[in-house]
């Protein structure tokens, strides 16, 4: 890191800090610790990319999208999961009235739930 970085007394409001970032973005190579904020760390992240030759931002769109596509799957696979379980939490309930003799129109008005659905169920 360069040797005129200021410390975090020097830079007072969030506008020295930004100020001062601008000015010297391209000097430093990492970020100063009393910058640490996300504002400002998604502003190196940028400055970071840019640097980058047009093969390696390349490279860094994939993974990123790599990323986002798994973490979709991830919550679609949650998502999916407690369709399951309410699915098979609404089977129990059915099942359980049905048992205490109640017709499927009750069950219907009780649940909320189409004829047609708790006939499958």
């Amino acid at each position: 890191m360069s040797n005129f970085v200021k410390t975090s007394n020097e830079l007072e409001s969030d506008l020295d800090k930004w100020l001062y970032s601008l000015k010297h973005l391209s000097d430093m190579d990492d970020m100063p610790p009393h910058l640490r904020k996300t504002i400002f760390e998604k502003l190196y992240n940028i400055a970071d990319y840019t640097k980058m030759t047009k093969e390696e931002q390349d490279i860094y769109d994939q993974e990123l999208k790599r990323k986002w596509d798994n973490e979709a799957v991830r919550e679609q696979s949650f998502l999916d999961g407690e369709e399951r379980g309410r699915v098979e939490e609404k089977k129990e309930i059915v099942q359980s009235l049905k048992k205490m003799g109640l017709s499927n129109e009750q069950i219907s008005e009780a649940t909320g739930l189409f004829a047609e659905e708790i006939a499958n169920l």
